[in-house]
């Protein structure tokens, strides 16, 4: 049985129906989920708020005030450190939910815990440098982790500012050094689009991603992170993302969408997203298209698309008590399993499983002492 929010995201107008038990619960896995003002926007899209009850509604109220203040706070330190890296002539180019706030689009509900930019590589060492100047430093982590972030991963150990404690990551690629079916980087930062944004009557020109790159990087962080405990929300980022897509490109935007899906080596995951927006959400793209693409064909595929979605279908779920079943716990081991093999191959991640097991075991003993 689906958890009940998952049932609203797919159908919404069950909501008419509801006792305030059943309301109760889904609000409860909203919020599990990082999605209650996401759910509204829904439930407003649909001209259902009359059918909320006045106690729900206090619930999505916050939780909008909440989205929408974040949603100001997004382009204040969007300002911030746009001024802060032109005085070394760097344009960073904001990714996931602020470059969402900051292109008007999949910004509706959508709160998030960090601002994430992408400089080039070439830059990236004067970006970190110049960040330090203006107050942002290095997040305390282990010294093997931060040389594992240098040495193998698509960004910087995370950075806090030390006045307005935001978390800033900053990435020089979409997908770790180490990944074999890899890009090249020039490509998404070439397309990158401008806009200029007024902030309490302050203009600045921000970057963020082109469109149809949002979706791909969308859907290339979610099917390749091991932890899905906000699987459910990018996922409803996809959707909205394809829905603004189509729109401005009609007809021809799937074919359009994947040729720069190959162009990128991303087809696959864009294949994936497409196939459970289509099996989770209510989704008003036809997806046919996509989900008729034939990737590479690879050994045992039948296999592993099976075994992929009796593990996502468990997974893209509202982290919630009430949700996880017996077998949540063996999906979230595969898929932990499988974000490590796809991120590093086994010579490295073998010896770096062994390093992390070896330092948790450490710190667990500390604990015990």
């Amino acid at each position: 049985m689906r958890p009940i929010l998952n049932n609203v995201l797919k159908r919404p107008s069950i909501v008419q129906s509801f006792s305030i038990i059943q309301w109760e619960l889904c609000i409860r896995q909203a919020r599990a989920s990082n999605l209650t003002a996401r759910l509204f926007y829904v439930l407003k899209k649909h001209k259902l708020t009359s059918d909320i009850p006045a106690r729900v509604m206090n619930h999505f109220h916050c939780a909008d005030v909440k989205a929408n203040c974040q949603y100001r706070e997004i382009h204040f330190e969007a300002i911030e450190i746009t001024k802060c890296l032109s005085k070394v002539n760097i344009i960073p180019i904001f990714l996931k939910g602020t470059g969402y706030a900051l292109a008007q689009t999949a910004h509706q509900g959508r709160t998030c815990n960090d601002i994430d930019i992408l400089v080039p590589v070439d830059q990236l060492k004067a970006a970190e440098i110049q960040l330090g100047r203006e107050g942002w430093v290095g997040e305390n982590i282990s010294t093997y982790d931060a040389y594992y972030y240098r040495q193998w991963m698509h960004e910087l150990p995370p950075m806090l500012h030390l006045d307005r404690k935001t978390v800033l990551d900053v990435h020089h690629h979409l997908l770790p050094t180490t990944v074999k079916a890899n890009f090249n980087i020039e490509n998404v930062i070439y397309a990158a689009q401008t806009h200029h944004i007024n902030f309490h009557g302050q203009e600045i020109m921000v970057k963020t991603l082109a469109l149809e790159d949002m979706i791909l990087h969308s859907a290339c962080h979610l099917f390749s992170e091991g932890k899905l405990d906000k699987g459910l929300r990018d996922l409803t980022d996809i959707q909205i993302l394809l829905e603004q897509y189509h729109s401005e490109h009609g007809v021809g935007s799937a074919n359009k969408l994947l040729r720069r899906a190959e162009q990128l080596n991303l087809d696959h995951q864009l294949m994936l997203a497409t196939r459970y927006v289509a099996a989770l959400l209510l989704n008003t793209v036809d997806l046919t298209q996509y989900n008729q693409h034939h990737c590479p064909s690879r050994p045992f595929a039948t296999i592993r698309s099976r075994l992929l979605d009796w593990c996502y279908l468990r997974l893209i779920i509202p982290h919630h008590h009430i949700s996880k079943r017996p077998s949540t716990a063996i999906a979230t081991i595969l898929i932990l399993v499988r974000s490590h093999y796809l991120k590093m191959p086994l010579r490295l991640l073998i010896p770096h499983l062994t390093i992390k097991c070896w330092y948790g075991l450490k710190a667990n003993f500390k604990a015990a002492d």
